[in-house]
């Protein structure tokens, strides 16, 4: 920021808590389909900033822009998590195979 012509540095603090929203897209289904998650923060999209993981690898698969590859028969949880953030944010939405 230029004032009086000199820089100044400024930081911005958000005052909101940062809220995590999974929107999950034909995530469900038979083995070998695919599905994706779209993670929300705030109402922003995050897809590609948080950290994704499945329990069960066996069973789904999640890629870091949220593509969930359905393997083979059963359920999987898929997180999100956002990096950096204390206490910690994530969310988790369950994912079935058939």
């Amino acid at each position: 920021f230029l004032k009086n012509g000199m820089m100044r540095t400024y930081t911005v603090v958000s005052t909101a808590a940062p809220v995590l929203t999974l929107v999950p897209t034909a995530v469900d289904g038979a083995a070998g389909g695919i599905g994706s998650f779209k993670a929300l923060v705030n109402g922003r999209d995050w897809t590609r900033g948080v950290r994704w993981a499945s329990t069960d690898l066996a069973v789904a698969t999640v890629s870091p822009s949220g593509i969930v590859d359905r393997i083979a028969t059963g359920t999987a949880d898929i997180s999100a998590s956002l990096p950096r953030t204390n206490p910690g944010v994530s969310a988790t939405e369950e994912v079935t195979v058939s």
